[in-house]
């Protein structure tokens, strides 16, 4: 039961993180406070989960328990990651507020071709955040395919261990049976002195009734 929760929960957190990200892919032009609401909600979902996951770490034990602590570890780094992003977000839409004013004429001004800060200076920027977010969610997609890599070294190792004592089962089992199989040689071999011994008895009673009988009945008497 722990494992499907402890499943279901990592799946949650990918998806919230997944869509985080693509909130903070998304162009500086297109970011607005309403996203940036929704990209905060996300991220106290995410922290959540976390807690969830760590909390269901108390059910593991062994290699599972070292594989799960792993993944818990690769999520908490990268929500961190994701939360600077956000708060880095927050601080840039603050200042966009404070000096709207400025942006405006910055804006009036871009059509002048010897304006250091106007479209293309924009584009760039965006260009950049894409690419940061693009090496973000490779990250993720290789902590990820690690944390899938710890499971399944994880499942081979137990069932290595499963392997492992059933082969102790096995040669448990030929032991006793071995066992079980001069148990019953012994057992024939006494029935058979039993049964010679029996033979041997009928025999004997067999003569001594008949040399009775001799005695009694057939001897020629001396007169």
């Amino acid at each position: 039961m722990s494992s499907s929760t402890f499943a279901s929960n990592t799946r949650q957190l990918t998806n919230t993180c997944s869509s985080l990200r693509g909130i903070l892919a998304k162009p500086q032009g297109d970011r607005n406070e309403e996203l940036l609401r929704e990209a905060q909600s996300l991220l106290s979902t995410a922290n959540s989960t976390i807690s969830t996951l760590e909390s269901l770490l108390t059910t593991s034990t062994g290699s599972a328990l070292k594989a799960r602590q792993k993944k818990v570890d690769n999520f908490k780094r990268d929500v961190e990651a994701l939360a600077e992003e956000v708060d880095r977000e927050r601080q840039r839409l603050d200042r966009g507020e404070l000096f709207g004013g400025v942006n405006q004429e910055s804006q009036q001004n871009n059509n002048d071709p010897f304006d250091p800060f106007g479209d293309k200076l924009v584009s760039q920027m965006a260009t950049l955040n894409q690419t940061t977010n693009m090496l973000n969610s490779t990250q993720q997609l290789v902590s990820e395919t690690e944390a899938i890599g710890s499971d399944v070294l994880s499942t081979l190792g137990n069932q290595r261990e499963q392997l492992l004592n059933a082969n102790k089962n096995v040669r448990e089992t030929k032991s006793i049976t071995g066992q079980a199989k001069i148990l019953l040689r012994n057992m024939g071999r006494r029935a058979i002195y039993n049964k010679i011994f029996l033979y041997f008895v009928i025999l004997l009673l067999a003569v001594a009734n008949g040399m009775i009988i001799w005695y009694q009945y057939l001897k020629p008497s001396h007169k």
